[in-house]
């Protein structure tokens, strides 16, 4: 029983911000002269219009992107149960090179999106790798993974494939290239939390029976990436449907502003790598290619949610680095990519 009620107050401690709306939008709507407002005014109508063109959109990239995501997740379980880090640690090369390299690789072996990597990242850390390896694997796997492969082709691939072919390649060179920097800090636990650090080599996974844990997984990560996906979503949607249209243009079709603008916009809608090349196309129609080509880079990179994650990891410093090196590599393409194209 206690078990129970620790549960539903976890749940509602965490989606608070869902229910509250879901109480309040009702209340708004027929006691507070809302609907009427919405059907009757002119200001009203236009606004109730314009609501309607955002649920459209909302809906749209929430259903395309739906399928990816329960794949995505899917993949994520059985990687997280069955694939077994020392097998990884046997078959990575010695060299500083080479090992970046292979690293790099392995997402193609492990298909999970960037906030599913981060616990792996750890257990590796744990297991021995380096953190310059750690951080190459963060950096690679959420891109260079089939599922985020099949996505981009998918939303992209009919559009404009140069860009599903620069994500692919602009991601390995940016992960090896911070990695390799970073592999001649001769101190690598410099990097490291003093608590991590303490941590480390002291974490076994417990839980129950295997199938359990894969049921529970399942559903507290896709609960967790469907609420950024609509959060993404509905950002989307608000942009598309009240921005206005001179304001958009003259960002999304500026070289350099709209690829910073998309940069910004993925650090803070830090939606997972499965899905969100699907928001990149919902603005196709309104930033420049190279706009899109650095979000679809950075985003799965550098965002809030996967520093909040590797926080409790990682120094701020080495944070710092990351950010400033993805951020400048993914304005360097994009720009490019702008000016040649």
């Amino acid at each position: 029983m206690s078990q129970v009620l620790s549960k539903q107050k976890q749940f509602l401690s965490g989606n608070l911000l869902w229910i509250t709306l879901l109480l309040v939008l009702p209340v708004l709507y027929y006691h507070l002269g809302v609907g009427d407002f919405l059907t009757y005014s002119p200001e009203g109508v236009e606004i109730s219009a314009k609501l309607g063109y955002m649920f459209t959109v909302v809906m749209g990239v929430i259903l395309v992107a739906l399928p990816f995501l329960v794949l995505g997740v899917s993949v994520s379980v059985v990687v997280t149960l069955f694939v077994r880090e020392e097998w990884l640690l046997r078959h990575v090369p010695r060299g500083r090179f080479s090992s970046h390299l292979v690293v790099s690789l392995l997402g193609m072996l492990m298909p999970v999106c960037e906030c599913g990597n981060v616990p792996v990242a750890r257990r590796l850390l744990m297991k021995g790798f380096s953190v310059s390896q750690s951080v190459t694997f963060l950096l690679a796997a959420p891109v260079i993974n089939v599922v985020t492969l099949w996505s981009t082709a998918e939303a992209f691939g009919k559009i404009d494939s140069g860009i599903v072919l620069l994500r692919i390649l602009a991601t390995f060179i940016i992960a090896n290239a911070v990695g390799m920097l970073l592999s001649f800090k001769s101190d690598q636990n410099d990097f490291l939390t003093d608590s991590f650090i303490a941590e480390m080599c002291r974490r076994p996974l417990t839980g129950g029976t295997k199938w359990k844990v894969a049921l529970e997984t399942f559903r507290s990560e896709f609960i967790e990436v469907f609420k950024m996906l609509l959060l993404g979503a509905i950002t989307v949607g608000l942009i598309r449907a009240f921005l206005p249209n001179e304001i958009i243009l003259s960002i999304g079709s500026n070289p350099v502003l709209s690829v910073l603008a998309m940069i910004m916009f993925g650090y803070v809608i830090s939606v997972c790598s499965s899905i969100d090349a699907f928001l990149a196309l919902a603005f196709a129609d309104r930033f420049t290619a190279g706009a899109l080509v650095a979000f679809l880079i950075s985003g799965p990179m550098v965002d809030i949610k996967i520093f909040s994650l590797l926080r409790a990891s990682f120094k701020v410093k080495l944070l710092i680095i990351i950010f400033l090196l993805v951020t400048l590599a993914s304005m360097v393409v994009g720009v490019g990519y702008n000016l040649v194209s």
